[in-house]
């Protein structure tokens, strides 16, 4: 069995029963109506998977030992956050788009409802605005 079959087989519903527990702790809002996670947005999650890094480089790369959360732990957690920033970037598209276009990078397009047809979706899109199906030139 490859490492592909591995993840899919026995890491995959780890990591589901992982997000389920670790969920638990965070059951009640802050903001009445709103998800915990859905506060500070995918800047937020952004924040925690920066703050998990530090930790990561200081025991993997480093090779020095924590005191609390352990590597393995620390990478659940790290997937459980990419995975809140992806649905979030899934419900709301426009919640982090670039502001800055990077020397080398294409020019960002607006991202709207109907730049492909209106049963695309903002899930079909890149960042820079391109259509995954059907790259689409917004009307500017």
């Amino acid at each position: 069995m490859g490492a592909t079959d591995r993840i899919i087989n026995d890491l995959l519903p780890e990591f589901a029963e992982h997000q389920r527990l670790k969920a638990k702790d965070y059951n009640g809002s802050l903001v009445p109506g709103v998800e915990n996670a859905d506060v500070l947005g995918a800047r937020g999650q952004y924040a925690e998977l920066w703050r998990k890094m530090a930790k990561l480089k200081k025991s993997l790369w480093d090779g020095e030992a924590l005191v609390g959360e352990q590597p393995r732990e620390i990478l659940l957690d790290f997937i459980g956050h990419c995975f809140l920033a992806i649905d979030m970037l899934d419900r709301s598209p426009s919640a982090v788009l670039p502001t800055k276009v990077h020397p080398g990078s294409p020019q960002a397009l607006p991202m709207t409802r109907n730049a492909c047809s209106s049963s695309c979706t903002s899930r079909n899109h890149t960042l820079s605005g391109g259509c995954r199906y059907r790259l689409a030139e917004v009307d500017k």
